[in-house]
């Protein structure tokens, strides 16, 4: 029990960095398509970059799991996203910004997937939902790397100081914790093998999973952009934005496992995703900056709970191998990464941004329907 202990805030910590580190780059984002001059069709097409690592690395992280474990994994992807962090916000062309971004993504899905499969191994281990409180880790790092952004850019404008700081500190926060986790136990790595698209319970969960990945990328990559754009909010408050919604997701995952195991995940996810989309449709409503805010808010306590529940279907869909479970659904969902940022981008060139994010507004409401049935079918 105690390596266990040991091994679920080793867990915590990788959550935390990498919620700290994604957040750290989104109040950049409007910031560098004001310096490099982009439309919204041109910040699309780059910030899928981000998203076609993050595909990528899905073919991968598989074997490389299978091959030397989850732990090690954490270990090497978690420092090198860290680290990537600079790249993109002080990239100096587009094409700079879009191979910056493809690393970042990268590294990111790398360590999400490791970081995932050790969270199913601790909590098959204590035998009690957890995985909910993983992710709340992941969004308090998300409030925390994006009020600390917010707060530097408000105060003295883009600095070499913050970004190097919150990269080298948490590169060593991540390195620390990786030694804290589970090594991989006998007959649960995954073999070493190509990326399988998932069949039986897996596939409702993959489509699932797109539409979520879809919603999810456009409140990370977009809320800023929105913010700063539509509503003409200084640097401080469009970081607010990311800031609430990681703030609120980071509230609903504390309380996410004790609302599951209440009513279900069957339930708390089809709650979860109606709250999702009512939320990003009351931030697009309203014309002040800080009411938009406050409904990205909400929109995040909608989220909070649709990953976990998700991956730990996932997870128990494959008992032997979590890694394989996660690994499908995550690399379908990433496919909305993917074509997420570009789509909306392209979209808004047409019919404006805030007609764009209506659309996954209304997404994230149907994906209330499906997802019941598809969780119920993985117990």
């Amino acid at each position: 029990m105690e390596r266990l202990k040991r091994a679920r805030w080793g867990a915590v910590a990788a959550f935390f960095v990498a919620g700290v580190v994604l957040a750290s780059w989104v109040p950049y984002i409007p910031i560098v398509q004001r310096r490099l001059g982009l439309s919204e069709g041109d910040l699309g097409t780059v910030l899928a970059c981000k998203a076609t690592g993050a595909l990528a690395a899905v073919f991968f992280a598989r074997p490389l799991i299978g091959r030397f474990g989850s732990r090690r994994v954490v270990a090497v992807a978690g420092v090198l996203f860290c680290l990537i962090l600079p790249a993109p916000v002080y990239a100096g062309s587009l094409v700079l910004l879009g191979l910056a971004l493809f690393a970042f993504g990268a590294a990111l899905a790398s360590l999400d997937i490791a970081m995932n499969a050790q969270a199913v191994l601790v909590e098959s281990g204590m035998q009690r939902p957890l995985m909910s409180s993983f992710h709340g880790l992941f969004s308090l790092g998300g409030l925390a790397g994006a009020s600390a952004a917010g707060y530097v850019l408000e105060a003295w404008g883009p600095t070499g100081v913050h970004v190097w700081s919150v990269a080298l500190a948490m590169a060593a926060l991540c390195w620390i914790g990786s030694t804290r986790l589970l090594g991989t136990p006998s007959g649960a790595a995954a073999p070493a093998g190509a990326f399988a698209f998932p069949s039986g319970p897996l596939f409702m969960l993959s489509l699932l999973g797109f539409v979520m990945f879809v919603g999810e990328g456009a409140l990370i990559d977009w809320t800023a952009v929105y913010l700063a754009n539509e509503l003409l909010a200084s640097p401080g408050t469009a970081s607010a934005g990311f800031a609430a919604f990681s703030g609120m997701m980071a509230l609903g995952r504390f309380l996410g496992d004790w609302f599951t195991s209440l009513v279900g995940p069957e339930w708390a996810g089809a709650a979860s995703a109606l709250l999702a989309g009512a939320g990003l449709a009351g931030a697009l409503a309203v014309e002040q900056s800080l009411l938009s805010v406050a409904c990205f808010g909400l929109s995040g306590l909608g989220f909070a709970n649709l990953v976990p529940i998700l991956f730990s279907a996932a997870g128990r869909a494959e008992p032997e191998n979590p890694e394989h479970g996660i690994a499908g659904v995550a690399g379908v969902g990433y496919f909305g990464l993917v074509a997420g940022p570009a789509l909306i981008g392209f979209v808004a060139e047409a019919i404006g941004l805030r007609g764009a994010l209506a659309i996954v507004a209304g997404a994230m409401t149907l994906m209330a329907v499906g997802l019941g049935p598809a969780v119920r079918a993985t117990r």
